[in-house]
């Protein structure tokens, strides 16, 4: 959570998970739930009361 915040809120973070074909996926099982992964970034951004550029310094 830390990088992000220092990363500018416009920028678009491309990568957080993968998406692999179940039976052409050898390692990190925790990628073929990208949803949920997601979903448990978003909330614990929350917990944190952070988010995205929070001490970004131009």
């Amino acid at each position: 959570m830390k990088q992000l915040e220092l990363l500018p809120q416009d920028m678009i973070i491309e990568r957080l998970t993968g998406d692999a074909l179940k039976e052409e996926l050898i390692a990190p099982a925790w990628t073929l739930k990208k949803t949920i992964v997601l979903n448990d970034i978003d909330k614990r951004m929350v917990e944190l009361d952070t988010y995205q550029g929070k001490y970004y310094k131009a």
